[in-house]
């Protein structure tokens, strides 16, 4: 039987090794870098990026010290009950699955960050005709998810810390996105949500 640290340790493996092969795939592919986010030049883009950088590797870690049973308090105690297990993994899961179909749907127009220099098509089909953001309400659903199967303060404080990184992404790739498509974009924001 596999128990929740299996899952955790799983689950965080299973994110890296996708992205990081995924990344590399997507370079071979198309010739494009898909790591745009270490770009300095936009300060705003650069800061929120590192700052999501962090908080995903911060999860990471408490992952890790969940899985070594280190006790690190600031426990959400009444979290502690076998059904937010079950809705924490089933989060993460739909997450994950989520972040793949929309790599998959965005083809060559998958980034992590602005490529100014780039061309690119607006993408506006499967789950982006639903959300301007699904890998972001992807990101955020399986950050849920560890704060259920965590329990922990630290998490719910870096699933915020999250939120608020994203939003300043979302903020600076939607300024990149009106100058690019211009009138286009301005049509898919008024029939397309932001997040759902």
């Amino acid at each position: 039987m596999i128990t929740l640290n299996d899952y955790l340790l799983f689950f965080i493996e299973l994110f890296l090794f996708y992205l990081v092969l995924k990344s590399i795939f997507f370079y071979r592919s198309f010739g494009i870098n898909p790591v745009r986010f270490l770009n300095r030049k936009n300060k705003k883009e650069f800061f929120a990026w590192q700052g999501m950088m962090l908080v995903l590797l911060s999860f990471g870690v408490l992952i890790v010290l969940e899985v070594m049973a280190y006790d690190i308090g600031f426990k959400l105690y009444f979290l502690e009950y076998y059904l937010f297990n079950f809705f924490g993994i089933l989060f993460t899961i739909i997450g994950f699955v989520m972040m793949v179909m929309a790599h998959q749907q965005m083809g060559e127009a998958w980034r992590m960050g602005i490529d100014e220099g780039q061309k690119t098509i607006l993408v506006s089909r499967g789950l982006y005709s639903i959300s301007r953001n699904p890998i972001y309400v992807a990101l955020l659903l399986q950050a849920f998810g560890l704060v259920l199967l965590l329990k922990s303060i630290i998490a719910l404080v870096l699933l915020f810390i999250l939120l608020l990184n994203v939003r300043g992404i979302i903020s600076q790739e939607e300024l990149f996105l009106e100058r690019h498509f211009g009138i286009s974009y301005k049509k898919y924001k008024e029939i397309v949500r932001r997040y759902v």
